[in-house]
């Protein structure tokens, strides 16, 4: 069983153990459902525990995603892109937060006279 099916079976007995004591007249009988569906929502947490340390993604680089990306956090350009400045990226995100209005020198630097626009940071 992969983590999601574990998680999705932890939310169903979890699920079931709030239905259980929502019910009007709770008796010893749904006492022992509820204790039920309890454990085994444990039991699965447990399992999901396991299964998170045993990841081989986050053991292989050790939570640092960044690492997947080939060239860093940054990423790699296209072969026909060349990579823009952080001075550009910082730009361009003010650019795109003031809705077009906010423009500065370091834009040019991204700017198609071809087809208009800038390029997007890589």
């Amino acid at each position: 069983m992969n983590m999601l099916d574990l998680m999705q079976e932890q939310k169903e007995a979890f699920d079931r153990a709030e239905a259980i004591t929502k019910k009007p007249n709770f008796n010893a009988t749904d006492q022992e459902a509820y204790d039920s569906a309890m454990a085994r929502a444990q039991a699965l947490g447990g399992q999901i525990r396991e299964s998170r340390a045993k990841s081989t993604l986050t053991n292989l680089i050790g939570g640092n995603f960044s690492a997947l990306i080939p060239g860093g956090v940054r990423g790699a350009a296209k072969d026909s892109q060349k990579p823009m400045s952080e001075g550009y990226n910082g730009a361009f995100l003010a650019f795109l937060r003031s809705g077009g209005k906010q423009v500065s020198s370091e834009l040019s630097e991204g700017f198609d006279p071809l087809f208009g626009g800038f390029a997007l940071p890589s």
